[in-house]
């Protein structure tokens, strides 16, 4: 092995380490449990390990090709068994790989391994990232890494027909996985596409086409528990840009509330996007360069969706911080400065304001609520009660709670939501089954998420379990319908 090779084999193993130690203050967070998306991919990667079922799309959707994280899942389960340290450690594991495609992607653009490495280590640390690197749920790790493939195949100079070919098909699969990733690559693909031959070019745009439609044919006119929201022209939306933005960097979602330092590092990389954006827009002006207009527009339309979706979250514009860092690895490429004195001073500033605030997430803090209640603890307690009772159905008050039973109890006692329709339809109709049969159900609900639910009833009729769960035995249809759970009047179906 060559010297080079073993600092490369050096570096990336102690990067990887360290990344990997970072993620621990917020994944060991006395807050933190898998949310309702991550459990029911869970859900879907322990039965694919069991043989049980093949799930392409995520459960209960016509979209959404979840089989790229739900087969590593499902082999990890097989190995080491099926716990959610498992499975936030594969999804690490996909997104570590992405970063070192994209550190080679940064390397290019700027044409220093050291810039590249440098840059992919402070996307790796934002607040954000340490978030959803680690989230089996809206395929933001599998888009994150396809990307990273695809843009890794489109900074090679001098593209091949067959490099052309696989571009497309690659592009295809990941309009199916999570096509918001498609504005980073696009502009790349544009320049690619422009120095390619012309009949190249229309096979690999055929392919991607076929990738994509023949898995949205096989779906057509499925029934859907959830299908994405109408678009519609909405132009007040551009006043959440950079709130958005500044969540997205700054990773503010539950466990806890942001702290100072997360939310010093959401305002900067916001600002960093527009100060890239009006850099590339500028430059591009002045040289006339095609590259960098590209990639301005790209940052525009990353943010852009808020103008036609119904629906907003901060996670859309995840691809958003990406393209900012691609944005200045051009920058950096187009001036060519050295990676010494002050370029290091200033990664080593980044990183240590980064690892400083990786160790205040998912901490409990004065105005998150409830405080630092132990909410694994209590979910324990919560399950043990019921397979100790002998439950045969549940009733949860709200979806997070409905899945986290299923995933966490090992669906031993099947749980519904309000809804009868759901992503498993199983579940509510053994429920029903099991109430009408006479056998112990119980209704369980977060004390979070019940507040002033019951006023009929002067507040809620059953007893605390622990410090987050409230739980009452055989609840009435009264009380049911207070909660909105739709009660049928049969039951059909297996």
């Amino acid at each position: 092995m060559t010297s080079p090779r073993l600092q490369s084999v050096l570096f990336w193993s102690l990067a990887a380490t360290g990344l990997a130690s970072s993620r621990w203050p917020y994944l060991s967070s006395p807050l933190y449990l898998l949310d309702n998306d991550e459990a029911v991919l869970g859900i879907m990667a322990r039965r694919m390990a069991e043989g049980r079922e093949l799930p392409f799309f995520f459960a209960g959707q016509n979209y959404g090709l979840a089989i790229l994280e739900t087969a590593p899942v499902a082999a990890a389960f097989a190995l080491f068994g099926d716990t959610p340290e498992v499975m936030t450690g594969t999804i690490l594991a996909l997104f570590l790989v992405g970063l070192f495609l994209y550190a080679h992607v940064f390397g290019e653009l700027t044409g220093s391994r050291a810039w590249g490495r440098s840059l992919a280590l402070i996307l790796a640390m934002l607040p954000g990232w340490i978030v959803w690197s680690t989230k089996a749920r809206g395929l933001y790790v599998s888009g994150f890494l396809l990307t990273g493939v695809l843009l890794a195949l489109l900074v090679r100079p001098s593209p091949t027909r067959g490099r052309v070919l696989v571009v497309g098909a690659l592009a295809g699969l990941l309009a199916l996985v999570q096509p918001l990733w498609l504005v980073v690559v696009a502009p790349f693909a544009v320049l690619a596409g422009l120095g390619a031959p012309g009949r190249d070019v229309a096979t690999g745009v055929a392919l991607g086409m076929l990738v994509w439609l023949l898995p949205s044919l096989a779906v057509m006119g499925r029934e859907a528990f959830w299908s994405p929201d109408r678009i519609g022209l909405q132009l007040a939306g551009a006043t959440l840009v950079p709130r958005s933005l500044t969540r997205a960097f700054s990773g503010a979602v539950p466990p806890g509330s942001p702290t100072p330092l997360t939310s010093l590092v959401g305002w900067v990389g916001s600002t960093a996007f527009f100060a890239v954006l009006t850099g590339l827009a500028w430059s591009a002006h002045r040289d006339r360069s095609r590259r960098l207009l590209a990639l301005a527009a790209a940052m525009v339309l990353s943010v852009a969706h808020v103008l036609v979706l119904q629906y907003w979250v901060p996670r859309y514009f995840l691809p958003a911080t990406v393209l900012t860092f691609l944005g200045l690895a051009m920058l950096i490429g187009h001036r060519s400065p050295p990676f010494r004195g002050g370029a290091l001073a200033g990664t080593a500033l980044a990183l240590t304001v980064l690892v400083a605030s990786s160790w205040t997430m998912g901490r409990p803090t004065t105005d998150s609520v409830l405080g630092a209640i132990p909410a694994r603890t209590d979910l324990g307690d919560l399950i043990e009660g019921l397979e100790e009772d002998g439950v045969r159905g549940v009733y949860a008050a709200s979806s997070d709670l409905q899945w986290q039973l299923l995933f966490y109890g090992g669906t031993a006692i099947p749980v519904r939501g309000p809804s009868l329709v759901d992503r498993y339809p199983e579940f509510p109709r053994a429920v029903e089954r099991a109430r009408r049969s006479g056998q112990a159900v119980t209704l369980v609900a977060d004390v979070r998420r019940l507040r002033d639910q019951l006023p009929e009833l002067g507040g809620f009729p059953g007893y605390r379990v622990g410090e987050r769960y409230l739980r009452l035995d055989d609840p009435s249809d009264l009380v049911l319908s207070l909660l909105s759970f739709q009660i049928p009047d049969e039951v059909d179906g297996p």
